[in-house]
């Protein structure tokens, strides 16, 4: 491996990942696979994450694959490897992949650590239609101080109510959330969340006004970023 210190190596991740978020995948592909020949393994994230974008599905997974062989011990590389094998439909295997995640981050005394695979689990969760395994999953998650965790917390809970025909608890403990947004918060998952709160006016009460003037707003949001 190429030896490069940490303060060049943030800023190839930085590079990298600023590529990925402007869709210039083979530029974060070249940053992913010069962190990699280094050694760190956060070049496998991007990538990994580069190819899955490309359209090269199952290369980026044997890329995934490659890289819990090489370090086994990293959560967030089994997370990712089980949110691609679930966009590919392989929920059985994606689960042995978050199974993987969990044994990694047994024992941390961080909620993010353990956060992060159950909110993914939970959303694989919600795919299979398992939707009271969902909110089960979503209840092993501590409270954070992570504005990104929170709010996919509660798109995932109030997706699970929604379906579940629950709008009426999705509108209790939506609407109050909504006055909690700050400019720190992770403007894409509040906006997701936003669209559930949309659901469940439009499927409960019916007004369809406040429903759309809701959905309208997420969409503002999210195109904000």
């Amino acid at each position: 491996a190429t030896l490069m210190d940490s303060k060049s190596a943030e800023a190839i991740w930085d590079q990298g990942v600023e590529s990925l978020r402007e869709g210039r995948f083979d530029e974060a592909a070249k940053a992913g696979q010069r962190l990699i020949d280094a050694g760190h393994w956060p070049g496998y994230e991007i990538l990994a994450s580069s190819q899955f974008r490309l359209g090269r599905q199952d290369e980026a997974i044997a890329t995934l694959g490659d890289a819990v062989a090489r370090f086994p011990g990293v959560a967030r590389l089994w997370v990712l490897l089980g949110n691609f094998r679930s966009d590919r439909g392989a929920y059985d295997h994606a689960h042995e992949a978050y199974r993987c995640a969990l044994r990694c981050v047994e024992g941390s005394t961080d909620p993010d650590d353990t956060g992060l695979v159950w909110i993914n689990i939970a959303t694989l969760l919600m795919r299979e239609s398992r939707f009271e395994d969902a909110l089960e999953a979503v209840d092993r998650i501590e409270v954070s101080e992570n504005e990104s965790t929170k709010w996919r917390v509660a798109s995932v809970r109030f997706d699970a109510w929604n379906q579940m025909g629950r709008h009426g608890d999705v509108l209790d403990a939506g609407l109050p959330l909504m006055e909690s947004v700050t400019e720190d918060s992770d403007r894409d998952a509040v906006a997701l969340t936003m669209t559930k709160i949309a659901e469940a006016l439009w499927r409960g009460p019916g007004d369809l006004a406040e429903s759309r003037f809701t959905a309208m707003s997420a969409v503002r949001m999210s195109d904000s970023m």
